[in-house]
């Protein structure tokens, strides 16, 4: 991981203070070429060892987990709040996890969920690309969330 990355992670996790968790990853409409394309999903809450789940929207309804993990002891502090640190790698969606739109278009929904069984925050794009270090915490939130709690992934394929 590079320097330039982490620092620019710690700087959008200080302006994510007043949320008690999100998903930086995937982001809201991640495009994808492979239905069998691998994420590796990562963010922040606000508990140390506290319980992650991945999971997708299943194609005929619900919610079901695919995966787990747990956030670090360690944190970095931000607006008086300390920030732990999640990951997961190599989650690939289930098939059953994808929607057919039409002809060479796949969605699936996918989120994380936090211990207290509430879906943690998403955002869209590369919320890089919105990042100004001299916005308010006001701007970044209105420019990068995605306005839900949970993230599409849309796959291009031949069929």
């Amino acid at each position: 991981m590079s320097k330039t990355y982490l620092i620019k992670s710690f700087l959008l996790l200080f302006a994510l203070a007043p949320l008690s968790g999100c998903m930086m990853g995937p982001t809201d409409q991640t495009h994808v070429y492979d239905l069998n394309t691998k994420f590796s999903p990562y963010g922040f809450t606000l508990a140390p060892e506290e319980t992650i789940e991945f999971q997708v929207l299943h194609s005929r309804g619900g919610w079901l987990t695919i995966a787990t993990t747990t956030t670090g002891t360690s944190s970095a502090n931000a607006f008086n709040a300390d920030w732990h640190y999640w990951s997961l790698k190599n989650i690939q969606i289930p098939e059953w996890g994808w929607n057919r739109i039409n002809q060479g278009r796949h969605e699936a929904e996918v989120r994380a969920v936090g211990s207290d069984g509430e879906a943690l925050w998403t955002f869209k794009g590369n919320l890089y690309d919105f990042w100004d270090p001299n916005g308010s915490l006001y701007q970044l939130v209105t420019n990068t969330g995605s306005g839900k709690q949970s993230a599409t992934v849309i796959c291009h394929t031949l069929y």
